[in-house]
């Protein structure tokens, strides 16, 4: 029984946060185990309570065919399973493998967190656990009900947390499950739900995750910064697609690493022009060009002078800067629209013409005299 409770997870496999309850009653029996600590720190799981496991009549059965057959005559390594539960008696009342199947279903219940220490050794490793729920699962067949106790001292279900929260947990739970294992992850928007911390330690907590020392690939796709800012250059593929319906994918020129979440922004990563809000950039924009205008009339002062006050409310202190920085600013404001206009273009510039441009333009004399 315990070689045939031994198998691993399909080769091809999909996970969503519905295999979630799976996830946990596989990995939270050992409270020592690295995702259990994942669990209290970013979700603050204090621990497991309680689950009643219910599994449910094969729509195939056949009453004249079947009834013979222990558990509805389900073939694999379930009738096993079932068969070792039902002779161990701290699971419920669950019918052994002499049973006639005249049953619509039967709950097997997992009452303590002892109880799922238990239950967990009846497999070969947390993943072999798994794998047979996922069967189970996929094939209509089971359903669970997981409790959970939180810090604060009340307990939830799995559905009852946050999309971020079961999204962690998810995807973080089905690495550790693999851990060890040579396998290819692909992953379409894995932060979409997340809180900008966990974001932030995605790439840390992936590694934790899988150890060191296994052979898997983890390919990503997100537009995420704050995902993207630990991960190395060489790590990283930028995505252009074409009229044609090409899509290339480029190394990017900058490392993520050393910018920030903001100076990410206006990398080649992402392309914005400016970190900040529309209004705010809007009230730069308009002081560079008046700024540049060598004699302003009366309402032109005045607007200034309201831009400027605002500016300095926002925390941008621009009225006592020297005259000559802010004519350096804004003629610096003109060249960088003229470069990001010409890079835009049809005929954009290769990288190396518009860094070479870039350093003409803190060549010249107006800069040098600052």
């Amino acid at each position: 029984m315990g070689e045939s409770l031994a198998r691993g997870i399909r080769p091809l496999f999909l996970c969503d946060v519905t295999h979630l309850p799976l996830i946990l009653l596989a990995l939270l029996s050992n409270w020592s185990e690295k995702f259990a600590h994942l669990a209290e720190r970013e979700v603050q799981i204090s621990g497991f309570v309680s689950a009643d496991v219910t599994i449910q009549r094969p729509g195939w059965y056949k009453r004249t065919r079947d009834i013979d057959h222990p558990y509805w005559g389900l073939k694999g390594d379930a009738p096993a399973l079932f068969d070792a539960i039902a002779t161990q008696g701290r699971f419920g009342a669950i019918p052994d493998a002499a049973a006639r199947s005249t049953y619509t279903d039967f709950r097997i219940t997992i009452a303590t967190p002892d109880d799922l220490k238990s239950f967990r050794r009846l497999f070969a490793s947390d993943v072999a656990m798994f794998a047979m729920f996922e069967r189970l699962h996929s094939a209509g067949l089971l359903t669970a009900d997981v409790r959970l106790s939180m810090v604060d001292g009340h307990q939830i279900r799995p559905e009852e947390l946050s999309a971020g929260e079961q999204q962690i947990l998810t995807i973080m739970g089905m690495l550790r499950l693999q851990r060890g294992e040579e396998s290819l992850f692909l992953l379409d928007e894995p932060a979409s739900h997340f809180h900008p911390g966990w974001s932030q330690r995605w790439y840390s907590t992936v590694q934790d995750m899988l150890e060191d020392g296994q052979d898997s690939q983890f390919i990503a796709a997100t537009h995420d910064p704050a995902l993207v800012l630990n991960i190395p250059r060489e790590q990283i593929r930028i995505l252009h697609g074409s009229t044609a319906a090409l899509t290339r994918a480029e190394m990017p020129t900058v490392d993520p690493r050393g910018h920030g979440v903001g100076g990410l922004l206006t990398t080649e990563l992402y392309g914005l022009n400016t970190q900040l809000d529309d209004h705010t950039q809007r009230l730069i924009d308009i002081q560079y060009e008046l700024s540049r205008t060598p004699v302003l009339n009366e309402e032109d002062n005045r607007r200034l002078r309201r831009v400027n006050e605002e500016l300095e409310s926002l925390g941008l202190d621009t009225i006592r800067r020297d005259s000559s920085v802010s004519l350096f600013l804004a003629e610096l404001d003109r060249r960088r629209k003229e470069l990001l206009k010409r890079a835009g273009s049809a005929d954009p510039p290769s990288a190396e013409e518009f860094a070479l441009m870039v350093r003409r333009l803190f060549d010249e004399k107006l800069s040098r005299g600052l």
